[in-house]
Formats: C-alpha cells, structure tokens, sequence
C-alpha cells in the first residue's frame, strides 16, 4: 500500500502489467488516497481471510461445488479507477441504482458509496453468512457516515439523500441476482472471473432484455456474450489489480433503447439451447446437487422483498440420462470391438 502511496499518480500501474487506459488528472490523486483510508478503516487482510473463510465454510456446508461461487475481493484503488474511466468516457446516470451481483463483503457497494452518487445501492449475495457479515460492515460504515461527510465533504460525492435521511440509500438483498429486476439500474458490477458459461448467457439474457439505454455494465474476465452490439457498446478490456491478482475488465453501456425483437430473442435462446445440450452431454452424473429452502434473509436499509435463490438441480434428470446413453454406447462398443478383433483373427 505504501508503494501506490507513493506513486507520482495514485492510478498509475502498481505491479507490472496493470494497465492504465485513461489518464485520470493528478488532481484527483489526494481525493482517492483519502476515500481510501476511509475504506480501510473497514477492511484489511484479516478481514479478507475471514471472508473468504466464511464462504469456504457455507459452501461446504451446503455442498456447493459450483466454481461460480469461488471468492475472490476487489480492491478500492481498482473499483475508484473503473468508476473514474466510466464516468469519463461514457458518463454514469446519477438518477438509477447501483447494483453489485455475487456482493461478497460488501467491497463493492463500499467502494461505490465512495466514489459515486446513485439513487440506491443494491447488494445481492446469495450466500446467507457473508451477506450477514457485510450487512454489519455496511451498517457501521452508514453509522459513522455523517462524520465522514461533516469532515470530507468535499471529496464524497454529491450525494441525493430520501426526504427525511442523511444517508444514502442502501439495499442488502440474500438471493439470486437473476430474480432481481434491473430496469432501474444505472451500474451493475459484476465480479465474474469464476462464473461459468451457462451463467454468463443467463446474464446476458436478462441484461439485454432489462437494462435500459445509458446502464453501464462491468464484468472481469470475461464479457457478456452474444450481446447484441448494434445495442451496446464494449470498451477493450483493460488489466487491472484485484485481491487475488490482475484481471481483465470489461465495461459495457447501452446505447440504444430498442429492446430484443422477436428475432434476436429467437436467435440469442437457440445459442442458449445448444450450448445448454452441449453442456449436459459432457456433465458427470457424479456431480453433487443442493436445494435451498425459501427462507430468505433482507438486511435492508428500506423497504424491500428479498430475492430467492433458483433451485441448483438443473439438468439433473439430464445428466443421469446421458450418463446411461453413455454407458450403453459404451458397452456396444467395446461388443463391436471384441467381435471385429475375433473375426480378423480368425
């Protein structure tokens, strides 16, 4: 942390190969290192270990090997960056709702807190322990917020407080972020380095069909696939530091508000589908499945209805059927086999 301190510029590459697309002004070098104390007062590496520990704990207790769930945090100095090149590249709407998909310890919304004004902040995060423990980080940040704004006003953001508060307005849902419905969102963070294919066109498809023109998108690693670009606009990925090392970030924005046609909808759950088939042809029937029960759990800041997890048996009666295909064909193989070896060698 001393090393980026230090740095002539707080944005400049701090390890090899950290890129830096967008040259934010100096000027803003002591803004960030100072929100950044803020957020350390937070969070720190035994935080992180104890994190990451929780979510192994919760994943092996409710037998969760999906690697979509694998946990991994973000870095303020990044999240400040994404937001700095967003904003100035393609504008961010201050008057929709910041979303973080797979919330974690809250990092994501804490960082947004800092560095940009939504109208609400939205946490998803389905697993029920870590969304606990960021429930408690983002609530004693809320509690001390009226002294960071007395003392740093001039560095927050321009917030727009709900009549009646003198806070932000802040969400913190237990659930499935593919049962939240985004029309009014202006930013989705999306930290998808581990999550799989299928997930990632799931999300493409309820991006393309909710999202309205001006939301921006971000995702690492990998971006949205089969999205429609006569619709959307995707900057070059671009290298930046995480927790867990660099990765790729991709950010998209809306740029044209006609929705998917009949057509594009066709097309887009055709790829889908045969990804899907592909998919279940190669599964192991060996692979373990879970079910959630329908209590959820809203740490809320407002009103508001808890998503729920969909059921993780997808394609189980798929698998066990392939996995039989499978068996018999091999099984009349090696028949066909044995047989033509027994007829060359008589």
């Amino acid at each position: 942390m001393n090393k980026m301190l230090f740095n002539i510029n707080y944005f400049e590459p701090a390890i090899q190969n950290e890129e830096y697309p967008y040259k934010i002004p100096k000027t803003e070098n002591d803004k960030y290192r100072k929100l950044e104390m803020i957020f350390n007062l937070y969070y720190d590496e035994t935080s992180n270990n104890n994190s990451r520990e929780i979510s192994k704990k919760e994943r092996e207790h409710k037998f969760i090997t999906d690697k979509s769930f694998i946990y991994g945090e973000v870095t303020f100095r990044s999240m400040a960056y994404i937001f700095e090149y967003a904003k100035n590249i393609f504008g961010i709407n201050e008057n929709g709702y910041f979303y973080d998909f797979g919330s974690g310890s809250g990092k994501g919304i804490i960082s947004a807190l800092l560095c940009y004004n939504f109208k609400k902040y939205v946490a998803i995060e389905f697993l029920e322990d870590l969304i606990k423990k960021s429930a408690i980080t983002i609530g004693t940040f809320l509690g001390n917020f009226s002294i960071y704004y007395s003392q740093m006003k001039d560095f927050l953001p321009n917030y727009t407080f709900e009549e009646n508060s003198n806070i932000p307005s802040i969400s913190i849902k237990n659930g499935d972020f593919l049962n939240e419905n985004v029309t009014n969102a202006s930013f989705i963070f999306i930290n998808s380095t581990c999550f799989s294919t299928q997930l990632m066109y799931n999300l493409t498809k309820k991006i393309q069909t909710e999202c309205q023109i001006g939301c921006i998108v971000v995702t690492f690693t990998k971006k949205l696939p089969l999205l429609n670009l006569e619709e959307w606009e995707i900057l070059p990925g671009f290298k930046r530091l995480m927790s867990w090392g660099l990765v790729t970030v991709f950010i998209h924005k809306r740029k044209n508000s006609d929705y998917m046609n009949n057509s594009n909808v066709s097309n887009f759950n055709q790829s889908n589908s045969k990804y899907s088939s592909k998919k279940s042809s190669n599964v192991s029937s060996k692979s373990k499945s879970y079910s959630k029960s329908n209590k959820n759990d809203n740490y809320s800041s407002s009103s508001s209805s808890s998503s729920t997890y969909k059921n993780k048996e997808n394609y189980s009666e798929k698998k066990e059927e392939n996995s039989s295909s499978r068996k018999e064909y091999n099984s009349s193989s090696r028949r066909e086999q044995n047989s033509s070896k027994r007829n060359s060698s008589d």
